[in-house]
This record gives structure tokens, C-alpha cells and sequence, in this order.
């Protein structure tokens, strides 16, 4: 995996076993151009598909159609999900329904063999200041017993 890869659920040991019963996570506080770093990372990694998670408001239908090209997931605030050129795009997905209905999805499959799953980043983001400590972090103790850290690190 690349520097571009930000989480890995459950974690990388699922991953080498089972790619396709992973998410895959990538964070961009702004998309601009640097989406496209995503779609490399997708064709050097042999991924199904990657989630991108942004806090960016500026994303037209154009940008969506690309990366749905491309079998990238987009995670954005519900607020850009329940706008007119989102609301009915299938790729494109509100925090809530990543946190609530995607990851507890997939960890279904590995309920069994996994209590713990680490975000982790190489410089400061802040997407996840706005996920740390969240109720959606507690959700995903509470409902499927999975603790989620998030971690910054420097390189």
C-alpha cells in the first residue's frame, strides 16, 4: 500500500487474506486534482474499490462521475450528500452511512476475529479532529464492539 491509503478495516492482515471484504480508506481534507492521486493507488494496489473521505463542499457532478469511473467511493458530509447532484449518486455516501451502515457491514464478516481497527495518517488532517471522539466512533464500539483509534503519526 501507499502513503495515499489512510485506513485499512479491519486491518492489513484481513487485507493480504481477503481484499475484496476490506475498506479501504483514503482522506482529503479538499479534493482538487488530488483525487486522481486515489486512482493510482486503486491500479497499483489491485483494490475492488476505496472510499475517500473529504470534508470538501466543492465537488461537482462532473468530479463524481469521474471517480465513479474509477470505483471510488466518495464520503462527504450529509449536507453535500442531500444536495440535488448527490442525493441520487450511488458512490457517493454521507459519514453516517459509511460509519453506520458500510464499516459495520464489512466487519460483519470478521466479527469473529477482529476488536480493534487503527486510522492513521501521515501529517496532521483535519477530518480527523472531526471524527475524533465522535458519537460515530462510539457507535461502532457499542453496536459491533470494535474500538477505533485514530492516530496521527510523522513521518
Amino acid at each position: 500500500m501507499g502513503k495515499v491509503v489512510d485506513s485499512i478495516l479491519p486491518s492489513i492482515t484481513a487485507f493480504e487474506q481477503r481484499r475484496n471484504k476490506t475498506i479501504v480508506g483514503s482522506m482529503k481534507t479538499t479534493l482538487r486534482e488530488r483525487w486522481q492521486e486515489v486512482v493510482e493507488e486503486l491500479q497499483r494496489s489491485n483494490l475492488p474499490n476505496i472510499h475517500l473521505l473529504t470534508v470538501d463542499e466543492d465537488i461537482s457532478t462532473n468530479k463524481i462521475n469521474q471517480m465513479a469511473m474509477h470505483n471510488i467511493v466518495l464520503v462527504v458530509l450529509k449536507e453535500i450528500k442531500d444536495l440535488p447532484h448527490c442525493r441520487d449518486k450511488r458512490s457517493v455516501i454521507s459519514f453516517e452511512e459509511y460509519f453506520l451502515q458500510e464499516i459495520p457491514t464489512y466487519l460483519n464478516y470478521w466479527k469473529n476475529n477482529v476488536y480493534h481497527a487503527v486510522f492513521g495518517k501521515s501529517r496532521f488532517s483535519p477530518l480527523q479532529e472531526r471524527i475524533r471522539g465522535s458519537v460515530l466512533l462510539d457507535f461502532l464500539h457499542d453496536s459491533v464492539g470494535i474500538d477505533v483509534h485514530v492516530i496521527s503519526t510523522t513521518l
